[in-house]
């Protein structure tokens, strides 16, 4: 009788290991969320839900703004979900879709059309139209609070298509059930903006600008460039962000409230005001708990090493920061081919180290036409 008690239990394994144990408190959770998310919708519906799409220059400070965005209770935020397509598409490989097709783009049209797909479902929440690079992305964990839940599923089961579709409902409630949805991405060209804000009705965009001497300072830092390369860096640079201010200046005209500016010296002088102004932008109320969050961010920072996190610090000090390190001719060879933009956007090139340069009460930026009405 033993025996035969011992034989059943080695060739049937437990129910309630710990990994199932786990795996029905996900569920479990899963569920009981989209039960309470799904009775709240009922007594507070929420007729129009707010889009908000943040387009950017890398360490312009567009994961600030982002996070500030995501900290609202009813906000659903995505990070960069273009990289793993635009990196395979520049690279002419093929990308898979969750839905099992397999495709190339090429043209700079075709991508920009694949851009606007992509996003398009983002916001939908159609996410079994996606590409299985951005819905099996590490980004899904390490920047966005809305996404973590999702990737902590794929890890579990993982990473693999079942996998994706064993979680992927997860993420769809979760979508479907918030007040706000905000993506942010550095792997855009104003092209598609125009596609998207023709197919998205209630979608808002944010065209984010930072003074491109602080753009390159900032990717030195966290080298991603070195100063022997900085002049093809800053004509490269300087050439895609005049390219964007003359699309800029069309939808700003065409799209009047759906199409802002920002500059980030604007937000990291200002945190709290611009914040606020981002927020009624957004048509969504900034909650005390969000002014919180922006005061002690940009103030105190987060105190860690993060090179893509937000502001570690004070952040009007840390927008300044270029001023203080960089060398005086390196500040001059991004002068000496960023003109225009300067031009563009009121910067002001430096003709002197220590009057200008140095002497942080000096401006180096003037209101012109094309920041007039930004955030």
């Amino acid at each position: 009788m033993h025996s035969r008690r011992r034989r059943f239990c080695t060739r049937h394994t437990p129910f309630l290991t710990p990994r199932a144990i786990v795996l029905w408190l996900v569920l479990g959770t899963g569920l009981l969320y989209y039960s309470l998310t799904s009775l709240y919708d009922y007594l507070y519906p929420v007729r129009n839900r707010s889009m908000v799409l943040v387009v950017a220059y890398m360490r312009s400070g567009s994961s600030l703004v982002g996070d500030i965005l995501q900290q609202h209770q009813s906000s659903f935020y995505v990070f960069e979900p273009l990289r793993s397509a635009t990196e395979l598409a520049y690279s002419n490989q093929s990308i898979t879709f969750y839905n099992s097709s397999v495709r190339k783009y090429s043209s700079r049209e075709e991508i920009a059309r694949l851009h606007a797909d992509l996003l398009y479902n983002w916001f939908t929440c159609n996410f079994t139209n996606l590409d299985l690079g951005a819905l099996t992305s590490d980004y899904l964990r390490f920047y966005s609070a809305s996404t973590l839940p999702y990737h902590k599923c794929l890890q579990w089961n993982g990473r693999d298509v079942s996998s994706v579709t064993y979680c992927l409902g997860y993420m769809q409630s979760y979508c479907e059930h918030k007040e706000l949805r905000t993506i942010k991405t550095i792997r855009l060209n104003l092209e598609t903006v125009e596609i998207l804000l023709g197919r998205l009705p209630r979608l808002r965009v944010i065209h984010l600008i930072r003074d491109p001497r602080a753009i390159i300072h900032s990717r030195v830092r966290v080298k991603l460039l070195r100063w022997e390369n900085i002049r093809k860096e800053a004509t490269d640079l300087c050439a895609k962000i005049s390219t964007d201010i003359s699309l800029s200046v069309e939808l700003k005209h065409k799209y009047p409230e759906r199409f802002k500016v920002l500059l980030y010296e604007n937000l990291a002088e200002r945190p709290e005001e611009i914040s606020s102004k981002i927020y009624r932008y957004a048509g969504i109320d900034m909650k005390s708990y969000v002014v919180g969050y922006v005061r002690y961010l940009t103030i105190y920072g987060r105190g860690i090493e993060c090179f893509w996190c937000t502001q570690r610090g004070n952040s009007k000090r840390t927008a300044l920061l270029w001023r203080i390190y960089t060398l005086y001719t390196h500040v001059r060879t991004v002068d000496a081919v960023c003109g225009m933009v300067y031009h563009m956007v009121g910067y002001q090139p430096i003709t002197n180290e220590i009057t200008q340069l140095r002497n942080l009460s000096h401006p180096l930026r003037k209101m012109v036409n094309f920041t007039a009405g930004s955030l």
